[in-house]
């Protein structure tokens, strides 16, 4: 009885730093340290590896592979370890040739006259360093009334001490559009994509409006507030 005594106190007495949560990697002496045992999976409750003499006895956890994901990470990751997801950015309008028209004091943007070629060009955009490819760009418009416009991008993409790599743009036709509504060209990704877009470069955007051509037929003003782009990025 005696000796059980005594070795408790010496139990108590070693392990008074552990009390503020300090580690303590020390076996006791008596038979009263406990061993590991085999690790056991995170989550499994009363297994081996858990402490059964002291509650801030060292033990051992394994990490399981567990929702069809190992929780032991390789130190390189390779392309399928990683998640992309889709980024939409804004472009505001920055130059109109035809100037620029604030509809009820909310509304700046830039104006393209009817029966004219007119162009509109976009703040310059930087491509981010989460960046893999353009999916999807569309020029956002304001008609004054309603028809479908035939219109052209130019786009055009440089790094620091580059040369501007630029698309070859080609009119088409737009889709449908109603008066007085926010709506949007065809998609121009194609364009983005002649351009090579590569992370860090510095892009340009023109939109032309040719509305003197017969498959332009709005027959009227129409302005331009912007383009909206969507990639995807590397998370």
């Amino acid at each position: 009885m005696k000796r059980v005594l005594w070795d408790w106190t010496r139990i108590v007495e070693n392990r008074e730093a552990c009390l503020n949560g300090k580690h303590c990697p020390e076996v006791e002496t008596g038979g009263f340290g406990t061993g590991f045992g085999t690790p056991v999976d995170i989550g499994v409750a009363n297994a081996p590896g858990v402490s059964t003499l002291l509650v801030r006895e060292d033990h051992v956890h394994n990490h399981p592979a567990g929702l069809g994901a190992n929780l032991h990470h390789n130190q390189v990751h390779g392309a399928a370890d990683h998640i992309n997801v889709e980024r939409w950015v804004w472009i505001p309008y920055a130059l109109a040739q035809q100037g620029t028209v604030n509809l009820n004091n909310r509304w700046r943007m830039g104006h393209t006259d009817d029966a004219q070629v007119n162009y509109v060009d976009m703040y310059p955009w930087k491509v981010p360093s989460d960046f893999v490819a353009v999916t999807e760009a569309r020029v956002i418009l304001m008609p004054t009334a309603n028809g479908q416009t035939y219109s052209q991008i130019y786009v055009g993409a440089a790094s620091i001490d580059e040369v501007s790599t630029d698309n070859v743009p080609a009119y088409a036709q737009d889709p449908a559009i109603v008066a007085w509504q926010i709506s949007q060209t065809r998609d121009f990704v194609a364009d983005f994509v002649a351009a090579g877009l590569v992370i860090g470069d510095y892009v340009g955007i023109r939109w032309t409006r040719d509305a003197t051509n017969v498959l332009d037929t709005v027959n009227a003003a129409v302005r331009v507030l912007g383009t909206i782009i969507k990639y995807t990025a590397e998370q």
